[in-house]
């Protein structure tokens, strides 16, 4: 009677443990990296992807919200942000570093280098 309690608690422990693991334990994006990619549409609209499990996701997804119009593909990234500033339609600027407030800096810095443009910031992403 002893040893039937025995498996029966074994089988108990073993049903919770294979119930509470997960596939992936390295988190949503795979194996500890997730990708983002920065893109502009060719009508000037920030387009953006986010915590996909490989580069070649993110890349696909910026062209999938392209559409047919087509973009220009800024930036694959992993493991950090990405920001766009701008000072027109037609002034486009990147930065890219390991938080948001950086990257956005980055951009803007790049933006107003020659200090007579109004630059601001019109799309930022991150990564997990």
């Amino acid at each position: 009677m002893a040893r039937i309690k025995s498996k029966a608690y074994f089988l108990l422990f073993l049903g919770f443990f294979l119930s509470s693991a997960t596939p992936i334990q390295a988190g949503d994006c795979g194996f500890g990296h997730c990708f983002g990619a920065l893109g502009v549409t060719n009508d000037g609209l920030p387009t953006r992807a986010t915590n996909l499990q490989t580069a070649t996701k993110a890349e696909e997804r910026i062209n999938e919200t392209c559409g047919t119009d087509g973009c220009l593909l800024v930036e694959v990234f992993s493991d950090g942000c990405a920001a766009i500033a701008r000072y027109n339609r037609d002034g486009v600027f990147f930065g890219f570093a390991e938080t948001e407030g950086d990257a956005s800096a980055e951009a803007l810095a790049l933006c107003s280098q020659d200090g007579s443009r109004t630059c601001y910031v019109s799309a930022q992403v991150c990564t997990r």
